[in-house]
């Protein structure tokens, strides 16, 4: 699985979009750290993400819209930010279909959603509740 996990994210840009910037940051920005603990950190880090996927869906044929809202659910209780990818008209229409419905939940907010090339990509953000003050 962790072979398909990274393949994914390679063809999702995750590389040059999420990995590189997070190494460079980690080695210019916190470098009053010692570096083997900011190497320890990113590969903690970019182990979490391949393994886990915490933070993407990816959309494949065998998935239903019921399927990819069981995964959203899972990840959407530990990460703010969730990614659905999706690759071919079929894949797409389910998103979308998906990203109607979650785009009525006030707890979450589409932040990004394109399709090109035959690929969709949403960016759902989760909305913190906001705490609502009792006049009793």
């Amino acid at each position: 699985m962790r072979g398909i996990n990274i393949v994914n994210l390679c063809c999702s840009d995750y590389i040059e979009t999420w990995f590189k910037p997070l190494y460079d940051a980690l080695m210019v920005q916190a470098s009053h750290i010692p570096e083997e603990k900011r190497i320890k950190q990113f590969r903690e880090i970019y182990s979490l993400i391949v393994d886990h996927m915490g933070i993407t869906i990816f959309v494949s044929e065998k998935m239903n819209e019921d399927m990819i809202n069981k995964e959203f659910e899972q990840k959407v209780q530990y990460a703010e930010i969730i990614n659905i990818h999706g690759i071919g008209k079929r894949n797409i229409k389910v998103t979308e279909s998906f990203k109607n419905k979650i785009a009525v939940n006030p707890d979450y907010e589409i932040i990004k959603s394109t399709v090109e090339h035959d690929v969709i990509t949403v960016i759902i953000l989760k909305v913190a509740k906001k705490a609502t003050i009792s006049t009793k």
